[in-house]
């Protein structure tokens, strides 16, 4: 495990501090290339740390449901790309229900240039790239072929719930999930990692579809925020 240090703090810095020694020194955008036997040793050791780490890991999920996600992510990692097995460790780390425990997402995750806010139940664009102006102001209806209600409920496996956090939480932490395009493309909410089809409707009632490509933006701390 020691020699996949450095890869790993960059990769599953955990806000509980399992991985309190980020090496400061990588920062380049690039994915580390580890074998999956690798991926499968960062995960035993992920499983095995944070139940130590953490004050009491079990008070919103029960061990036997922290081991079995555990254990279906070590069987599928054969199967997933980098980014599907980081986003996996991610929903692992939501199930202990608290907002300060985490694997954090690693600077080279890109984002979709718009910026997402919830004006009560409707999410609407409040900035967007000068190619995708048309949908400021707009309300989100569909991520790919999924209504927004649908995709929500997927991001919302990324981290405490209301039920765990509170509604504003939420809120506010969802929308700089959904723009993550390895987040939507994890959850199968977007069809492909180079671009995803956003619908949107206007203050007339009228639909639209944009095409919208994600760009390199480093997630400042680790956080999509």
């Amino acid at each position: 495990m020691r020699r996949l240090m450095p890869a790993i703090c960059v990769v599953t810095f955990l806000c509980c501090g399992l991985m309190a020694a980020q090496v400061v020194a990588q920062k380049d955008s690039k994915a580390p290339e580890l074998t999956k036997e690798q991926w499968r040793e960062d995960l035993r050791y992920f499983a095995r740390e944070l139940p130590k780490r953490h004050k009491n890991l079990y008070h919103a999920t029960s061990r036997e449901q922290f081991e079995r996600a555990v254990a279906e992510l070590d069987a599928a990692i054969p199967s997933l790309q980098a980014h599907q097995i980081i986003v996996g460790m991610h929903q692992i780390a939501a199930t202990v229900g608290d907002g300060h425990t985490g694997v954090h997402l690693p600077p080279y995750f890109k984002r979709y240039p718009i910026a997402l806010y919830w004006f009560g139940r409707e999410l609407r664009v409040i900035a967007a790239a000068k190619e995708y102006q048309d949908a400021l102001g707009a309300r989100v209806v569909k991520i790919g072929a999924l209504g927004l209600a649908e995709a929500q409920a997927r991001i919302l496996s990324c981290f405490p719930t209301a039920e765990n956090e509170n509604e504003w939480y939420v809120m506010s932490t969802s929308p700089a999930f959904i723009v993550v395009p390895e987040l939507l493309h994890s959850l199968g909410v977007a069809p492909a990692l180079e671009r995803a089809p956003f619908t949107f409707e206007d203050e007339r009632g009228m639909q639209f579809t944009l095409d919208i490509s994600p760009v390199e933006f480093p997630l400042v701390g680790g956080s999509p925020t």
